[in-house]
């Protein structure tokens, strides 16, 4: 299961109810209605921040993020948060929600506008969208500069289409197959897959299905479909967007690729579980010893890193082959963002805990606290003994990380992106896995769904 996310990965719209999320995306910063709990009385100003300090008094500022998987990362980040306000001399409350909990934190702070000074989110459109995202690109430039540059990730997860840079990222959270080395060797297979034509073929001997055993675990839900049914998109030279943010789903591209992750299902090389799995479902396929293959974050690693070093010893880490041009990859990769609210009288302070986080000083450590679910997304830090050292972060840093690309590549950030999202790529999957239609309907439930969300938002 991925930590959040990436909104892009399920995290932030999947959990909301859609009429609730839709609404809450139109309104683009509209005030909040008299009625919703939480909203000023009609007629008065919502507040868009924590409350401000008397005058004279030291600054009360509020930072919101989303627990980690790992209890020393969450405490390093707060450490540097309070770092930052020690020596700025302001005062900081820091509050870190669970996963099931800070998308919906987020969702009613927008909806009644008492918002934190900066977050720690996967969702920097939505705050955009709402009015919130201050514009950042001399802030961005300062920390990228101090860390060797940014990788191309960078710019596709805090830039919209129209340009304006709306956050800064912290890290990359990138996908990748985890394969079953064991396996693979036992039915004559040599890794990596250089090809999707290997991969496939791969597939196809190890798989088992009359024991129990299946090549690839992909679930025919939301759940996971960034780092699962995209990849399978991308593989075959599709896109979601053009450089314009036009969506551009209803292709032969785009098809084909859908055709081909249905088909492990339809072949019987997926567990039949898939069709009503969540978003921990791949994850415990593979723990459990039932899949060859996998595509997931960092996650599964730290599982196995704490609880089954064998299974751990017997997996290899590489990104998707190519279809469409065979000797490249392709991956997707979620980023967590630091946004800040333009309507906070915070500012200046949460600039220094974005540079506080992301320091020279600091970030090195926070990504290794992080395990091997955190990867460097400035180029300074590929180098770092933590990722090169270890034979697992070394292949995701050296195999998967140069590939990954934002989910809404070429365009850059998207609310369509995040409207479709919430319940348009369940049914889809579901609409050829479960009602037996063909991948041509299927795309177009999505295209039609990309196609609503740019109308109401007029874009």
């Amino acid at each position: 299961m991925a930590n959040r996310s990436m909104l892009s990965r399920r995290a932030f719209l999947a959990t909301m109810t859609t009429g609730f999320g839709i609404a809450l995306l139109a309104a683009c910063s509209a005030p909040p209605s008299p009625s919703t709990p939480g909203s000023a009385p009609a007629g008065a100003a919502a507040p868009t921040s924590a409350p401000a300090a008397a005058s004279g008094a030291r600054k009360q500022v509020l930072f919101w993020g989303r627990q980690q998987f790992l209890p020393e990362s969450n405490d390093y980040l707060t450490e540097s948060v309070k770092l930052a306000a020690q020596k700025g001399g302001f005062d900081v409350s820091v509050q870190l929600f669970t996963n099931d909990e800070h998308p919906q934190k987020e969702v009613v702070a927008m909806e009644s506008g008492v918002v934190p000074d900066i977050t720690y989110t996967y969702a920097p459109a939505l705050w955009n969208q709402n009015g919130y995202a201050l514009e950042v690109q001399a802030l961005y430039d300062e920390i990228g500069k101090s860390g060797g540059g940014w990788l191309d990730l960078a710019d596709g997860s805090s830039k919209t289409s129209a340009g304006k840079r709306i956050a800064v990222p912290m890290n990359n959270e990138p996908w990748f197959l985890h394969l079953r080395k064991d396996k693979f060797a036992e039915a004559g297979v040599t890794l990596p897959f250089k090809t999707w034509d290997e991969m496939i073929a791969g597939f196809q001997k190890v798989n088992k299905p009359d024991q129990g055993f299946y090549a690839f675990d992909g679930q025919m839900t939301e759940a996971d479909w960034v780092g699962n049914g995209l990849p399978f998109m991308w593989a075959f030279g599709g896109r979601l967007f053009d450089k314009e943010g036009n969506p551009t789903i209803n292709t032969p591209q785009n098809i084909a690729g859908l055709k081909a992750y249905t088909d492990l299902l339809k072949n019987k090389m997926m567990p039949p579980g898939v069709v009503s799995q969540k978003a921990s479902g791949n994850n415990e396929a593979w723990l459990s010893g039932q899949v060859a293959a996998v595509s997931n974050t960092g996650s599964i690693v730290l599982a196995m890193r704490k609880d089954n070093k064998e299974l751990l010893a017997n997996t290899y880490l590489q990104a998707f082959p190519s279809q469409a041009k065979p000797g490249t990859f392709v991956e997707a990769a979620g980023s967590a963002t630091l946004v800040i609210n333009q309507k906070s009288a915070n500012i200046s302070e949460a600039m220094q805990i974005a540079r506080m986080i992301l320091s020279p000083e600091r970030y090195p450590t926070q990504l290794e606290k992080a395990g091997s679910y955190w990867f460097p997304i400035m180029k300074n830090y590929l180098s770092l003994p933590f990722f090169t050292q270890d034979e697992w972060n070394k292949e995701v840093t050296e195999n998967i990380a140069p590939w990954t690309l934002a989910s809404t590549a070429d365009s850059g950030l998207s609310p369509i992106y995040d409207d479709m999202v919430i319940s348009a790529t369940n049914d889809m999957l579901q609409a050829v896995a479960v009602q037996g239609k063909s991948p041509e309907e299927a795309i177009k439930i999505l295209a039609d769904a990309a196609a609503a969300a740019k109308a109401k938002f007029k874009l």
